[in-house]
């Protein structure tokens, strides 16, 4: 979805590559990319026919090494997703498994049926996220096998030798190739409970489905967290023998103590469990009280020696447009570029982008196809994943005017496009440049780099950062529809601000009605408008006056991470 080099409406490597200079001009630190391994496409790209391929769609490896070039060039780094807990139906290693061949017989988890009442039933009450039973029969082996997901997705078996000897030649293969990182998708299914027990019913009087199980014995078992440590343990040893700084992300959504537990820690640090929480708990209507407290639950779980992150928005959930309005763009963008650690940033959210509408007819998504006609936007993905938005020309700069796109183009692509928010004398592209900058700073970038975060009310967020000296910088976020006057006395006091008299505004979003570099008197209080945001400084500079002309940014094939494990930005 990000660039489509050779017009047959798909993007590809070579596309993303073209598109360097302005992942660079972005300020983003790394891109991480959907899968691009060969694939039948049941999942796009989440069901894998070769681990140690890229899908001719795509590209082909000397394509991926041109685009690891180009990125390094300009100080950029790349992940890659790696999808371990199943592969697809077509992958050779299933076939050789459903022939019972050799070192392969047990690759995939197996079970013979469970006979009631002289009738062969699956072996438990399982059940898949995308079906109803997670068991499927093969006729050919007379046995069931485990699709936590598709039936078109057999789930690796990780109690076989052999299975996880291979997954750890592969994860050394994508390494060794040269990325930098991993995103490690499904993380939480990996293994099973070995003796395979029914699940208990959430509500007894209920029949069993997905939502109505405690996944107790299929999610975040023992053995799990052994295999992510093991493969920890390789990228730490890779590290030793050449010193090259490499990351791995674990894709866990769970409570907030399961996902941070998935976290390396002191021992691992760069091996970091993306932050699930605030994604799904982002909705029209939070409060400031609400984000800020989702926030400090991230914060307070995090181990000892891992950085924190955020993010609002990725492939399989809808944009900040689109669920919260497009008054909340830069809003939401400058809060998530204050907090601590790695800011996470989908493709298109530094232009404000929201989901395109997709007809029946032009959908892809799996998810979506299953509901039929009537139903297929309730799960379809497929609207949050639409081309990036280059220009105002047919098909947006995506591909050329002769070409289809995989998928239609949100209709507000002539205006919410790269090329006229580079033009505009202010934009949510510009306004992110500046926040990517912002990160970069000294107060920032730090050891001691310090911050307070605050919601006086429901309507007011406040992030205070500072370091070893006297600069500060300030956050302050308007949630509500109102008008507001935020820096009264309980704002204030609880950020200990009495004894600055001016600010200057660093940077401010499209709809506050403020201008970069201008002066806000304390004592005169300030008018926020709805859902609008500024950061202040407390210090004149020269920074604060060129703020409209520089710029910094990130992707969508891609997203961009940290590598200092500090103040990064990962790009997807």
């Amino acid at each position: 979805s990000f660039k489509d080099s050779n017009d047959d409406g798909i993007g590809d490597l070579r596309g993303i590559t073209s598109k360097v200079d302005y992942l660079a001009e972005l300020g983003i630190t790394a891109i991480w990319m959907n899968p691009i391994n060969n694939s039948p496409l049941a999942d796009f790209g989440y069901d894998v026919s070769d681990y140690r391929s890229i899908d001719p769609m795509y590209g082909n490896f000397s394509d991926l090494k041109e685009l690891i070039d180009a990125l390094h060039a300009k100080d950029l780094k790349i992940l890659v997703d790696f999808v371990p807990n199943h592969s697809s139906d077509e992958h050779e290693w299933f076939t050789k498994s459903v022939n019972r061949e050799g070192n392969y017989t047990n690759y995939y988890v197996w079970k013979d049926a469970k006979v009631v009442e002289n009738a062969k039933t699956v072996p438990n009450n399982w059940q898949a996220v995308f079906t109803n039973s997670a068991w499927e029969w093969n006729e050919k082996r007379q046995q069931y096998y485990l699709h936590q997901f598709l039936a078109e997705q057999p789930d690796l078996n990780y109690r076989d030798p052999n299975l996880v000897n291979e997954m750890q030649e592969i994860v050394k293969f994508w390494y060794n190739l040269g990325v930098d990182g991993l995103r490690v998708d499904a993380v939480k299914y990996l293994a099973e409970d070995e003796q395979f027990r029914d699940e208990p019913l959430k509500d007894p009087t209920l029949p069993v489905s997905m939502f109505n199980v405690d996944h107790k014995y299929r999610e975040n078992q023992p053995l799990t967290y052994q295999i992510i440590k093991d493969w920890n343990q390789i990228v730490k040893n890779l590290a030793s023998a050449d010193g090259k700084d490499r990351v791995m992300l674990q894709e866990v959504y769970d409570n907030v103590t399961i996902m941070n537990s998935y976290s390396g820690g002191v021992e691992y640090p760069f091996s970091i469990c993306l932050n699930g929480d605030i994604i799904y708990a982002l909705t029209k209507g939070m409060t400031a009280r609400d984000f800020t407290r989702h926030v400090q639950s991230w914060l307070d779980a995090v181990p000892q020696g891992s950085p924190p992150n955020f993010l609002v928005s990725n492939h399989d959930n809808n944009r900040v447009v689109s669920k919260l309005g497009k008054e909340m763009a830069d809003t939401i963008n400058m809060i998530l570029a204050v907090l601590p650690g790695i800011m996470v940033s989908y493709y298109g959210e530094e232009l404000g982008m929201e989901d395109a509408y997709v007809t029946w007819e032009q959908t892809k998504d799996p998810s979506g196809l299953r509901l039929g006609k009537e139903h297929y936007l309730e799960r379809s993905r497929d609207p949050a994943r639409s081309p990036m938005q280059w220009d105002d020309t047919v098909n947006s700069g995506f591909c050329s005017a002769n070409c289809t796109p995989w998928l239609p183009l949100s209709t507000d692509f002539w205006s919410v496009n790269v090329a006229a928010q580079k033009a505009a004398k202010k934009s949510h592209l510009k306004v992110y440049q500046s926040l990517m900058r912002l990160r970069k700073s000294s107060t920032f970038q730090s050891e001691k780099t310090q911050y307070q975060i605050n919601a006086t009310d429901d309507s007011i967020m406040g992030v205070l950062r500072w370091a070893d000296d006297d600069k500060k910088y300030l956050l302050i976020a308007n949630f509500n529809t109102n008008w507001t006057k935020p820096l009264n006395s309980t704002f204030i006091n609880i950020f200990k601000l009495n004894n600055i008299t001016t600010f200057t505004v660093y940077c401010s979003s499209i709809n506050s009605g403020y201008d970069d570099g201008q002066k806000i008197t304390v004592s005169e209080n300030m008018i926020l408008r709805p859902q609008s945001a500024v950061i202040l400084q407390n210090f004149q500079s020269a920074a604060s006056s060129i703020i409209v002309s520089s710029f910094l940014l990130c992707i969508s094939l891609s997203i961009a991470v940290m590598f200092r494990l500090s103040e990064d930005h990962l790009f997807c």
